[in-house]
C-alpha cells in the first residue's frame, strides 16, 4: 500500500513539485521522494513496524500517515523526528 501527498510551495513564487510517497507494508514504513528537488534516491526506512491491510490512512491536514495496530496508533511525517506514538489502546 502506498499513500502520497504533494508538499505545498513555501512561497507564492516557488514552483516546487515535491511529491512524497509513504509506503506501508505489514512489517515496515518507508518514505520515498518521488519528484522535485532531491528526488530519485533510495526510500528511507521510517520504522520497522507496519500494519495490516486497510489499517493505514493519510491525514491530509497534518500531512502524516497514521497506522493503527493492536497496541497503539502511530503517525509518521516527512521528518523522522515527526514520528509519534499516539498511545496504547
Amino acid at each position: 500500500m502506498g499513500l502520497g501527498f504533494q508538499k505545498p510551495p513555501t512561497s507564492t513564487k516557488a514552483k516546487d513539485n515535491n511529491l512524497h510517497l509513504f509506503i506501508v507494508t505489514t512489517n515496515s514504513v518507508y518514505l520515498y521522494h518521488v519528484s522535485g528537488k532531491g528526488s530519485g534516491g533510495s526510500s528511507v526506512l521510517l520504522d520497522n513496524i507496519g500494519c495490516g491491510l486497510g489499517c493505514a490512512v493519510m491525514d491530509w491536514h497534518t500531512k502524516k500517515i497514521v497506522l493503527m495496530r493492536d497496541e497503539a496508533v502511530y503517525a509518521y511525517g516527512l521528518q523522522i523526528l515527526d514520528n509519534l506514538r499516539l498511545g496504547h489502546l
